[in-house]
């Protein structure tokens, strides 16, 4: 039986329930989460309050120089929090737009097991 979850971001599914998806769908919204959510640093406390380590820094890049090592602080960041959280999913693809001072990620994921890529989230720094 395949490992079910809710969808992020939440949806009802017309019956007045979250909606639930699976497979590569479950991965993505996995993703999305953790991607979505701040974790404690040593000046902030975490979003999650029953485990205020889940989620990302990425938060602290903002104030930073737009350049390409923070397209790559931003990458790495990405590769930490998946190895801790959601070992099952690997980036696939990752193109940073440098426009002025805003730096966008446009971000691809995939399965380790099945190889199967997600939908892209963009991540705007």
């Amino acid at each position: 039986m395949a490992k079910k979850g809710i969808k992020i971001p939440l949806q009802s599914d017309g019956t007045g329930n979250f909606a639930v998806v699976e497979g590569t769908d479950l991965l993505f919204s996995r993703i999305r989460l953790l991607l979505s959510a701040d974790s404690a640093t040593d000046r902030t406390v975490g979003e999650v309050p029953f485990d205020t380590t889940f989620g990302n820094t990425l938060r602290r890049l903002r104030m930073m120089r737009n350049t390409t090592a923070l397209a790559e602080a931003a990458r790495r960041e990405i590769e930490r929090v998946l190895a801790k959280w959601v070992p099952e999913a690997a980036i696939d693809t990752i193109r940073p737009s440098i426009e002025g001072t805003r730096l966008s990620l446009l971000v691809t994921f995939r399965e380790r097991l099945s190889d199967r890529v997600t939908a892209p989230i963009r991540l705007n720094l």
